[in-house]
């Protein structure tokens, strides 16, 4: 298995923030970034035959993330502040642009399809190794 994780920051309101020079760049790298993924979770969720995932570097590290048989979660900060509404409401709007993507919900290889057996030798006898040590797979060094 892969896992992935992503902090994506958060849209930044250049006029609000008034960030300039490196900051600046930054904010419009990271609002690219979530137009990118945007778009790609659009095409995703349309079932379109083309989906961007080479618009950005994000989108392409991304791309056997988002759709297929992955496992996906997103999680919002969302502000309960009155003057961070917009931002608010916004993220808001994008998770449920993103909470449409239904993932197919059977991976592409199952054991009984591809010849193997639903668990190997190997597995067994690591399985009984790990119990036997600690609940981690391994004994904890000993200080002397």
């Amino acid at each position: 298995g892969k896992l992935l994780l992503c902090d994506l920051g958060g849209s930044e309101r250049l006029k609000k923030s008034e960030s300039s020079g490196h900051q600046r760049k930054e904010a419009i790298e990271i609002n690219k970034s979530l137009s990118a993924l945007g778009d790609v979770v659009e095409a995703v969720a349309r079932r379109q035959k083309q989906v961007p995932y080479r618009n950005h570097k994000l989108t392409q590290i991304m791309q056997d993330s988002i759709g297929g048989t992955a496992k996906t979660l997103m999680f919002v900060n969302c502000s309960p502040a009155r003057r961070n509404l917009s931002e608010t409401t916004m993220s808001l709007m994008y998770a449920a642009r993103v909470k449409r993507i239904t993932n197919a919900g059977s991976p592409s290889c199952l054991p009984s399809s591809c010849g193997a057996s639903p668990v190997s030798p190997t597995r067994r006898t690591l399985g009984s190794t790990a119990s036997s040590a600690s609940p981690f797979g391994f004994s904890p060094a000993r200080s002397a």
